[in-house]
């Protein structure tokens, strides 16, 4: 019997250790929790329960080491390469207090209300190469006499073909623009300086589409899809109607051996094509809640104001034109230009270089789509 007590006051000994240890863990967990919701409440804010905390890219922009680096003043300037879309953190309105009190001040929206952006660009549907110079060469096809045939006779001479090649050479543009920002904001406004880094960011794309469509090529300029010589004109035919049009278009290069890959329009155009009845007042192009116009006759349609309403577009976007990106956007942060030191101003710079080719003008069609 005294083993058996034994045993039976050890086990009560150890079960008492674990209730105690249980208890003491309880209380240093619920001191934790708190501590970390007083961290929390302190710094960012106050964080929902369930939900997962995230910097925004204007957030993830000011807290790059560049970036801080700069405003500590440890670098004179800075540059941040970003590609991602600025995520804006949702807005909590659970629970929220109003009111005018000058205690309660207004709540802060996170971020910067901007203008209307575009979801794609049209230099994203073309080929891209990587350029490595200030210029690029390539060699094509200027003409080509096919004489391929049968052989009429024994020891006769074979059909001799021709073909005639030469070289062009393409230079890269740059891009920029730039604005100035106190320091005073770019240190206290993360969200600010990350819209101004975007809005720099999507001015670029905006200049870069209308170049591709309707650069001249002086001045440093793309030579765009509707430059001199870099298209094949299309001439409407009286009384066909805007889709009579665009199919005879896709049949030109067709018949030239080439592939139409994209339509190019302007959206008013677009809206008209769309908005066609037929005898029983049904759409033509498709019923309303199936969405918008995203192809003619089988081929892609890409909507932009760049181009001309009443005008159109279409290539083969595989051999007739391609893209050389020598650099990609960069936005760059510096206190030395001008009298920046002296008055606290920092200047933002976006830049970004990159050419043009159009190797085949024939591959090229443009015109009214009306006569």
């Amino acid at each position: 019997m005294s083993s058996l007590q034994n045993i039976t006051d050890a086990v009560t000994g150890i079960e008492e250790k674990i209730k105690r240890f249980h208890d003491d863990a309880g209380v240093r967990l619920t001191e934790c929790q708190d501590r970390l919701l007083a961290l929390e409440q302190r710094g960012t804010g106050f964080i929902p329960m369930g939900r997962e905390s995230k910097e925004s890219v204007a957030t993830q922009i000011a807290k790059s080491p560049e970036v801080q680096n700069f405003i500590d003043r440890k670098t004179r300037n800075a540059g941040v390469e970003v590609d991602t879309k600025t995520l804006l953190p949702a807005l909590e309105t659970k629970n929220t207090v109003i009111s005018s009190d000058a205690t309660n001040p207004a709540q802060q929206v996170p971020g910067v209300v901007g203008g209307p952006q575009k979801r794609a660009w049209l230099r994203q549907l073309l080929p891209n190469i990587i350029a490595t110079s200030a210029s690029f060469v390539y060699t094509r096809e200027l003409s080509y006499t096919n004489s391929a045939d049968a052989q009429s006779a024994e020891a006769v001479d074979k059909p001799e073909s021709a073909i005639t090649f030469e070289e062009v050479t393409g230079t890269i543009s740059t891009y920029a623009h730039w604005l100035k920002m106190s320091r005073q904001v770019m240190s206290d406004n993360a969200a600010l300086v990350g819209f101004t880094e975007q809005r720099l960011r999507y001015g670029l794309e905006l200049k870069i589409e209308d170049a591709l469509i309707n650069g001249d090529g002086t001045l440093g300029t793309i030579s765009g899809l509707l430059d001199v010589g870099n298209f094949s004109t299309f001439v409407p035919t009286l009384g066909d109607t805007a889709m009579d049009s665009l199919r005879k278009a896709k049949l030109a290069l067709e018949s030239a051996d080439y592939q139409t890959g994209l339509f190019i329009l302007n959206p008013t155009d677009v809206s008209s094509i769309e908005l066609l009845k037929d005898a029983n007042g049904e759409y033509i192009v498709g019923k309303p809640i199936q969405g918008g116009l995203t192809s003619i006759w089988g081929v892609p349609v890409y909507v932009t104001t760049a181009l001309t309403a009443g005008t159109f577009v279409a290539l083969d976007v595989q051999q007739a034109v391609s893209l050389h990106l020598r650099e990609n956007t960069l936005v760059e942060f510096s206190d030395s230009d001008d009298d920046n030191f002296t008055k606290n101003l920092i200047t933002i710079l976006a830049e970004t270089r990159l050419g043009f080719a159009v190797h085949l003008p024939a591959g090229v069609r443009s015109g009214s789509l009306t006569a």
